[in-house]
């Protein structure tokens, strides 16, 4: 069974234009500029990883300000890590070895950054639940020549 056309949902009254939007989507063009609150390490990261999540269309408008704290998280994260170092034992003021403060507060933070980073297909599991890139509408079909169609939009 095909899926129905737009018109053909408008049609029958059965369109609902809110369903499948997920509000409105960030240009390339804007959206790699970081906003101005991050750091040099954190707009590093959004420069990095913005342009696949603005091309797959799951960055919108109402994200950035998530984006925005996972970048943020990110470069404090790997700052405290680069701080502490392997010293994950320490020696405490009686003589006895301890655990470093920072090892546990190093692991919130990654949980706190997988977490996000799953929310928006960071990871190699949550990215297979992700919706796939948007086709073209007029893109060209290699195998256009042995069925007779001229586009993947025929498929409908």
């Amino acid at each position: 069974m095909r899926k129905k056309s737009e018109e053909e949902k408008r049609f029958m009254g059965t369109l609902r234009p809110s369903k499948g939007k997920k509000g409105p989507v960030i240009a390339i063009d804007t959206g790699l500029n970081p906003p101005e609150s991050l750091g040099t390490e954190a707009a590093e990261l959004w420069r990095k990883e913005v342009v696949p999540l603005i091309e797959t269309e799951i960055l919108t408008v109402a994200d950035v300000s998530m984006f925005t704290d996972l970048c943020q998280l990110t470069a404090e994260y790997r700052k405290l890590m680069a701080e502490i170092g392997s010293q994950y034992i320490q020696i405490g003021d009686e003589g006895q070895l301890i655990r470093h403060v920072g090892w546990s507060i190093c692991r919130d933070m990654l949980g706190l950054i997988n977490g996000m980073r799953r929310d928006f297909g960071l990871s190699p599991l949550s990215r297979q639940k992700m919706p796939a890139k948007p086709k073209k509408q007029n893109e060209e079909n290699p195998f256009a020549k042995f069925g007779g169609f001229d586009s993947y939009a025929e498929f409908g």
